[in-house]
């Protein structure tokens, strides 16, 4: 590598730091990947509602914030995700694991094949926290305004999605399914496969309480 090159990466490296400590990005690892396998995600909330929504418009259209209301409802489930991110400790507190050892992850994949010669398909989960206690934490994050019901087919994509997580990662770890929603989960049938909940109001505490 040249003496440019170096250059160039400890400055990256520098800029990567100060807007991680900043807030303005999220530096996480994928589940199981060594810790130079790191990743960046832009988390500012100001930051990503302007480019998607401000910096591409003209202001030709005095009507443009009805006209994209589709893109507003999408962006509410993805905001509230970015909150969810933003409020670890408090999620953490509301599991009662605040006193345990806990790894925060992702992890992403492409379909593929178990050695039972199940297809499973591609997924991708947003939150995993990895605990000391010989247990992991699925979460899945869903925005509602009202109070969530889980269909018997998201149920079962829940379920396929754990077993495709044990089988992809080999992990004989315990898995909890977790619910982050705005407003609670309906105890429903769904729900029986369901270990813990978050709710808004939990990420809104004092994580130290």
């Amino acid at each position: 590598m040249s003496y440019r090159s170096c250059l160039m990466h400890f400055f990256l490296a520098i800029v990567l730091s100060d807007l991680c400590n900043c807030d303005f990005v999220r530096r996480y690892t994928s589940f199981g990947k060594a810790e130079r396998d790191m990743m960046y995600q832009l988390t500012d909330l100001y930051t990503l509602f302007y480019l998607r929504f401000v910096k591409a418009y003209n202001g030709g259209d005095p009507n443009y914030w009805s006209h994209r209301q589709m893109d507003i409802s999408s962006w509410e489930g993805y905001a509230f995700e970015q909150v969810c991110l933003h409020h670890i400790p408090q999620i953490r507190t509301k599991l009662g694991i605040m006193g345990v050892l806990g790894n925060v992850c992702s992890l992403s994949w492409t379909s593929f094949t178990d050695n039972a010669g199940k297809e499973h398909r591609g997924g991708q989960i947003d939150l995993i926290i990895d605990r000391g206690d010989k247990t992991i934490n699925l979460c899945e994050m869903k925005f509602t305004s009202s109070t969530y019901s889980i269909s018997s087919d998201y149920a079962q994509r829940l379920r396929d999605r754990r077993e495709a997580f044990v089988k992809l990662t080999g992990t004989s770890k315990s898995i909890h399914l977790t619910m982050i929603t705005a407003e609670g989960v309906e105890h429903n049938e769904g729900w029986q496969n369901i270990q813990s909940e978050v709710t808004l109001s939990d990420l809104f505490t004092n994580a130290d309480e």
